[in-house]
C-alpha cells in the first residue's frame, strides 16, 4: 500500500462515521434509558402509593371524627317543648271474667275503647291486651 492510498483510507474514515462504532453507541445507551426509565417508573409509583396511603389516611380520620360527632350529637335529649304535660290518672281493678274492653266500657263509657285501651297498654307495659282478675290497672282519667 502506498502513502498516497494510506493517506486516503485516513481522510474517508475521517469524513464517513463509521457505522459499527454508532450502532455501539446506540446500544450502550439503550439499556441506559431503559434503566432511567425502570428508576423513574419505580419512583412514581412509590410516590403514589404514598400519596394512597396519605389519602387513605385521611378519609379513615374523617370517618372517625364523622362519626363521633354523629355519636355525640344523637345521644342528646330531644327536647320538644318547655312546657310540662300532666297526666291525670284513676287506677281500676280488673273483675272476674272481664277483659280491658269491658273496663273500658265500665270506667270510660264516653271514649272510644280501642283508643282508651291503647293507652292502658301504654300506662302498664303490657305486652298485649291480657289481663286477670284482681290486676290493678293505671287508666287515663276522663
Amino acid at each position: 500500500m502506498s502513502a498516497l492510498d494510506a493517506n486516503f483510507e485516513l481522510i474517508s474514515r475521517m469524513q464517513r462515521p463509521n457505522v459499527n462504532s454508532s450502532r455501539r453507541l446506540a446500544a450502550q445507551s439503550a439499556p441506559r434509558q431503559s434503566e432511567a426509565r425502570q428508576a423513574t417508573a419505580v419512583r412514581n409509583s412509590s410516590m403514589s402509593n404514598a400519596a394512597r396511603r396519605r389519602v387513605s389516611f385521611v378519609l379513615a380520620v374523617l370517618f372517625v371524627l364523622i362519626a363521633t360527632s354523629f355519636a355525640v350529637i344523637s345521644n342528646q335529649p330531644a327536647t320538644a317543648t318547655d312546657s310540662q304535660v300532666s297526666v291525670s290518672v284513676q287506677y281500676a281493678t280488673v273483675a272476674s271474667g272481664e277483659s280491658l274492653w269491658a273496663v273500658a266500657e265500665r270506667v270510660s263509657p264516653n271514649v272510644d275503647p280501642r283508643d282508651w285501651i291503647d293507652q292502658v297498654i301504654d300506662l302498664n307495659a303490657l305486652h298485649g291486651s291480657d289481663v286477670v282478675a284482681g290486676q290493678r290497672l293505671v287508666v287515663p282519667q276522663n
